[in-house]
């Protein structure tokens, strides 16, 4: 449920008028504050949108940005996806220099349309594009095009820049709509619009002027600061193709997508027989959902459908049952009616899937369409299980970091449910390390090395327990271990992912040949045997009112060093006993009977919003770990 074409106007919803080429584009007009942390200024962008009826509206739009530099090319090009809902009219264009002068003009025969996606997807979904494709910087262009729209379902946001590195000069939203159509908005750092209403129609108009580039995003700046000046909107009633649908409350909207989708959960007999076969001699619930599960996954295949309807419509589970494949919607709509068929009850879950920093979530006083993907819920009082059923990797009950810890939309009979998918902590990412390794006569460090990783460590790590080249293995490894120089061998992971938070353990074995080297008498070592996870903090976060820790995780590291001599190591200033509201490190270094140097590390990170005040305390948190790396005990021999 990809509705790629919902990304539209994010760039290039910058509109038309009667603006004539009156204006001047010499580059040197640009006040020196917007061309500050600027690659591309917006000399001039207003977005028009008439609504005349649910299924029926046309944006008109006009941009014209001067790029400064090569990383601001993407901004002066045009790109724009359009379906059968969305049709691209008109679309005009013209190249200036950095004077102002009128270069040349779009010629047709120039504009690209191509399938907007891969190959694995059925689509009508396609994307028109253009670039005057000049590397004479600075430079200007100018688009102005003009879109039907056929449906009300999504009204597109609208931003006076579309990210960062970005200035505006002047930027125009006029929306134009009956007094009678329901038309809601939420404004997210932007002031009021002027509202007018004559003669039945009302009319939105917002101006932003001499909007300043902002730097890139800061790490672990929250969500709210990070935000974009935005106005979202959203209407109480919407037409979708030949279907009336509601979004008033978000209990409406799960109510529309419920009915587009009612009694598409039929089986045919061959398949009801087959569910049967595989779950009626299990007496335990969850003993069901897991066969049915791992049917699932080793049965059908994910295409993304984005045909007409398909966006919201679902493939029906007898197409999925015959063809083997389906896309998010479609497949857990199968696995739902193999769940009803052996007696449990599912429902459909509507999701914005992205990497945490990057989610939108519900708001539950606004309701609009954000969703992209589909997944599935087996609600239970005490156990409910949760279903990505596109991946063929993942064990029952687990999603894994694109879906889990925010707030969804579960499809039921009586409507939209805003419920909360697992949030995976402490308890469930964690890896675990342990080296046991011995100095030899020639100074190198050999032995093992076993690792054990959880939850977000294995997502990123499980392909290793499958056939993969040596080269992306050995990238791997190196990414993995601190030697600075080392041979590693015999290395191996196998992958325990049936149910529940999956786990992955690996194996190798090392030789270690420049971590040991000796002066006058004393051994001077190195312990870094793995590499540090956490990275140092730039400053660009310093001067934050809070910061955001986005995911909780652990790292436990062990290492045994088997000195073979007798030595002294009386420094012991190198440990580390350090707890925050935000997490904890503790390192210690140890000498067992003169023979055996044990280090062992545990470091944590908490999920959450903190005070501006702590950052400093967090970024020593992270440089004392990840200094660590470049610590040196010295050892003396023992007399």
């Amino acid at each position: 449920m990809k509705k790629i074409f919902q990304l539209v106007f994010c760039l290039s919803s910058l509109a038309f008028s009667a603006h004539a080429k009156d204006e001047n584009y010499s580059v040197s007009a640009i006040p020196d504050s917007l061309k500050k942390n600027a690659h591309a200024v917006i000399r001039y962008y207003e977005s028009h949108y008439t609504i005349n009826a649910p299924d029926e509206a046309t944006l008109t739009q006009k941009i014209v940005v001067t790029v400064l530099d090569e990383k601001g090319k993407e901004m002066g090009d045009f790109f724009r996806y359009y379906n059968s809902e969305l049709i691209i009219g008109r679309i005009d264009g013209t190249l200036y220099d950095k004077n102002g002068d009128e270069i040349r003009s779009l010629k047709k025969k120039d504009i690209i349309d191509a399938a907007a996606l891969g190959s694995d997807m059925a689509t009508d979904v396609r994307a028109k594009l253009h670039s005057f494709e000049t590397q004479i910087y600075p430079y200007t262009t100018e688009y102005d095009i003009e879109i039907k729209c056929k449906t009300s379902l999504y009204i597109e946001s609208w931003q006076p820049v579309p990210g960062e590195y970005c200035s505006s000069e002047n930027s125009i939203l006029t929306v134009d709509y009956p007094d009678t159509f329901p038309l809601r908005y939420k404004l997210i750092k932007l002031p009021s619009p002027k509202q007018n209403t004559i003669e039945n129609k009302t009319t939105l108009t917002l101006e932003i002027k001499a909007f300043k580039a902002r730097k890139e995003k800061k790490i672990y700046a929250t969500a709210k600061d990070q935000q974009l000046p935005i106005i979202l909107f959203a209407t109480d009633t919407f037409s979708y193709y030949d279907h009336q649908g509601s979004m008033k409350s978000w209990r409406d909207f799960g109510s529309f997508d419920y009915k587009l989708n009612e009694h598409r959960d039929v089986l045919s007999d061959d398949m009801k027989s087959t569910v049967h076969r595989l779950t009626d001699t299990c007496r335990e619930r969850k003993a069901k959902i897991n066969i049915l599960y791992h049917y699932l996954q080793k049965n059908t295949r994910y295409v993304s459908i984005q045909l007409g309807e398909g966006g919201w419509q679902t493939l029906d589970a007898q197409f999925v049952s015959d063809k083997k494949y389906g896309d998010c919607k479609a497949l857990s709509n199968f696995m739902m009616a193999m769940l009803k068929e052996a007696g449990i009850t599912a429902y459909c879950v509507l999701v914005r899937a992205a990497r945490q920093q990057d989610v939108l979530t519900i708001n539950e006083t606004f309701p609009y369409d954000i969703f992209n993907h589909i997944i599935l819920c087996v609600p239970d009082k005490t156990d409910t299980t949760w279903l990505e059923c596109t991946a063929h990797d993942l064990p029952t009950g687990y999603l894994g970091s694109f879906t889990s810890n925010r707030k969804v939309l579960m499809v039921t009979p009586e409507g939209g449910k805003v419920i909360k998918t697992p949030d995976y902590g402490l308890e469930t990412n964690i890896m675990v390390r342990k080296a046991n390794l011995s100095l030899n006569d020639r100074d190198e460090l050999t032995g093992s090395v076993v690792t054990e990783s959880r939850g977000a460590f294995w997502e990123s790590e499980y392909r290793f327990a499958k056939d993969v080249s040596k080269s992306d293995l050995d990238k791997f490894i190196n990414n993995y271990l601190g030697f600075a120089s080392y041979q590693a061998t015999d290395a191996s992971f196998k992958d325990f992912s049936s149910t529940g938070a999956p786990f992955l353990t690996g194996k190798m074995n090392v030789i270690a040949t420049t971590e040991v080297t000796r002066s006058t008498g004393n051994l001077l070592l190195s312990t870094n045997v793995f590499k540090t996870n956490p990275a140092i903090v730039s400053g660009n976060d310093s001067m934050l009112k809070e910061f955001e820790i986005h995911s909780s995780y652990k790292i436990m590291d062990t290492v045994v060093i088997n000195l073979n001599s007798e030595y002294n190591m009386n420094d012991q200033s190198k440990d580390i006993n350090n707890d925050y509201p935000f997490g904890s490190i503790h390192l210690k270094y140890r000498l067992s009977d003169n023979k055996t140097l044990l280090k062992t590390t545990e470091y944590t990170e908490i999920a959450g919003v903190y005070p501006g005040e702590d950052f400093e305390k967090y970024k020593k948190m992270r440089n004392d770990i990840a200094k660590d790396a470049s610590t040196k005990l010295i050892l003396t021999k023992a007399k």
